[in-house]
C-alpha cells in the first residue's frame, strides 16, 4: 500500500514543495498545502493531479494564461504556437479580468536606441530591421514586467489576441488600461494590414495617469506617410502624435519623434514629444 503525505516538509531549514527524505514508492499520493495540489509519485517525480499544466518546464508550460496561479515567468504554449516553440514570459494575474501573458516592450530608457521602425518602408530613410514586421526578429526577448530596453517576443507575430493591456511607466508615473478589440488577430497582422483605424470595441479597465495613453482609442498604423504612429493615442495636433514610434511627415527629420512619444495637448512638430525614462509593457490575452 503507498503511503500518503500531507502538508510539507521542513528540510535543512528551508520549506520543500515535495516529500523529500521520506520514503516513497510510485503511486504514493501527496497534498501539498503550499500549492494546493494532489501530487502523485510517479517512481522518480511529483506531477500534479488535475491541476492543469504548471508552467516551470518547456515540458509542461501554460496552455492558457489563466492556468497561472500568481504573477511570474511562465513557460507558455497558447493557441497559434507550435509545440516545441514554447517560451518563457511574464503573466500579469493581479491586474484582474484574467491572465494577461507580455508580448513586448517599447521603451525610451537607458538610452536605448532600438527603434522599432528602421527599415520601415512607409517612411524615407529607411535602414534596419522593421520591428514591427519582421517576421524573425525577437529582440531583448527576455521579458519581465520590469524590464526597460525594447523587446518582443513569438507572441508579437503569432498569437491572435481579443484583450491587450498597457501598463505605462512615465518617469514613475504608473498607469494601467486594458482593452477589449474589435478585431481578433496577431500584432504582426495589424502592421502589415492595418491603416488608420481604432481597433478599440471598447475600455475594459483604467488606473492611475498616462503621459500617452490617456484616451480610450487606439489607431494602428495611423497616418505613417504624413504625421502619425504605429500605434496613436491621438490623432495629430500641431503635426504631432502621440503614441508609439511616432512621426513627421513620414519621417525622422523633426523634433516629434521616437519610439514613445507624449500626448501633450500643446504637442508641435518642433518640440522634442520624448521622455528618456517611458516605457510601455504590451500584454495580450
Amino acid at each position: 500500500m503507498s503511503p500518503i503525505h500531507v502538508g510539507n516538509r521542513k528540510i535543512s531549514g528551508s520549506l520543500a514543495s515535495d516529500p523529500v527524505g521520506v520514503s516513497t514508492s510510485a503511486g504514493s499520493i501527496y497534498y501539498n498545502t503550499t500549492d494546493d495540489e494532489l501530487k502523485f509519485y510517479d517512481g522518480s517525480s511529483w506531477t500534479a493531479l488535475g491541476g492543469g499544466p504548471s508552467g516551470i518546464s518547456q515540458a509542461d508550460p501554460l496552455t492558457s494564461f489563466d492556468q497561472a496561479s500568481v504573477d511570474g515567468v511562465y513557460w507558455i504554449r497558447p493557441t497559434g504556437i507550435s509545440q516545441g516553440s514554447e517560451i518563457r514570459t511574464y503573466i500579469n494575474k493581479s491586474e484582474g479580468n484574467g491572465g494577461w501573458a507580455l508580448a513586448w516592450v517599447v521603451t525610451n530608457a537607458n538610452g536605448d536606441g532600438a527603434d522599432w521602425w528602421d527599415g520601415d518602408s512607409s517612411m524615407s530613410g529607411n535602414s534596419g530591421t522593421n520591428h514591427f514586421t519582421s517576421t524573425t526578429s525577437y529582440f531583448g526577448s527576455t521579458l519581465t514586467n520590469n524590464t526597460k530596453s525594447n523587446a518582443k517576443n513569438i507572441l508579437f507575430n503569432n498569437y491572435q489576441f481579443s484583450r491587450m493591456m498597457i501598463i505605462e511607466n512615465h518617469s514613475g508615473t504608473m498607469g494601467v488600461k486594458q482593452y477589449n478589440m474589435n478585431t481578433i488577430q496577431t500584432f504582426a497582422h495589424h502592421f502589415n494590414n492595418q491603416s488608420g483605424s481604432d481597433l478599440v470595441a471598447n475600455v475594459l479597465k483604467t488606473s492611475g495617469s498616462f503621459s500617452t495613453f490617456n484616451t480610450s482609442n487606439l489607431y494602428f498604423n495611423f497616418t505613417l506617410n504624413n504625421d502619425g504612429a504605429r500605434i496613436a493615442a491621438t490623432t495629430a495636433s500641431a503635426e504631432s502624435v502621440g503614441g508609439i514610434s511616432a512621426r513627421v511627415d513620414g519621417n525622422r527629420n523633426y523634433l516629434w519623434k521616437g519610439n514613445l512619444t507624449r500626448s501633450d495637448s500643446n504637442r508641435n512638430f518642433n518640440n522634442d514629444g520624448t521622455t528618456t525614462d517611458h516605457t510601455v509593457w504590451i500584454y495580450v490575452q
